[in-house]
């Protein structure tokens, strides 16, 4: 009797076991899946035309959420090689404007109009910028972590970032013509997206930090940028 109960017992905890693990093994592969090199990687793994549509970059990361979304088209935005193609960070900060606004009103799933998502980018910049962002990736996630996540866990936490993030993205319009004025709202909009991929609250702060830095560099740059606009208006006219 006593060998009876101790052998279901024994079974009992081995099952109990394995559910422990593998339970353990489906966080862990969630946790890896957290990483912004993970988010990286997804986009290199669908390089493979030499142009990649815009479509094709927001299907591969429909199921990934808003923060992976916004993340890898931040660092497009905000690397050099294609953030310095003309017209790129009008385009990237209409697109970031349009997703934001959709996850701003609770759409999961982002759309766009068709003469965006058929928007192409050559694969070889694309797949050159994923490259040297990689080294960048590595070392942001060896720091990311789950702490302070109150400024980012919570649907307000979640909304005012994406506020932030249509502010962000409508100054990175105006700041292309200065130089490198681009890289401070795109480099605060990446730091949105990992703080809301790793809920790391150290990097929502920061990208706040750089919400205000965009805001003190349009202060700074406020005559040329009234005088851009002034042309613009007169060449429209």
């Amino acid at each position: 009797m006593g060998d009876r109960i101790m052998s279901a017992s024994k079974a009992r905890f081995t099952k109990s076991d394995m559910n422990r693990a593998s339970d353990e093994s489906a966080c862990d592969e969630s946790a890896s899946e957290q990483t912004l090199t993970a988010v990286l990687e997804r986009l290199d793994d669908g390089l493979h035309d030499q142009q990649t549509s815009v479509g094709d970059v927001l299907s591969a990361f429909q199921d990934r959420g808003f923060g992976a979304l916004v993340t890898i088209i931040g660092l497009i935005a905000a690397a050099p090689i294609v953030g310095a193609i003309p017209g790129m960070s009008s385009f990237t900060g209409t697109l970031l404007v349009l997703v934001a606004v959709q996850f701003l009103f609770g759409r999961s799933h982002p759309w766009a109009p068709k003469f965006l998502t058929d928007r192409n980018i050559s694969t070889d910049k694309l797949a050159t910028a994923v490259k040297k962002v990689r080294p960048y990736t590595q070392w942001a996630d060896r720091y990311i972590q789950s702490r302070y996540s109150f400024i980012v866990r919570g649907v307000v936490q979640k909304r005012i970032i994406a506020l932030a993030i249509i502010v962000l993205a409508l100054t990175m319009i105006p700041l292309a013509i200065v130089p490198w004025g681009v890289q401070p709202p795109a480099t605060a909009i990446v730091l949105f997206g990992i703080a809301l991929i790793g809920r790391d609250g150290v990097f929502g702060a920061l990208g706040y930090a750089l919400l205000g830095t965009t805001f003190y560099l349009i202060y700074i740059y406020r005559d040329v940028l009234t005088s851009a606009v002034n042309t613009a208006s007169q060449i429209l006219q």
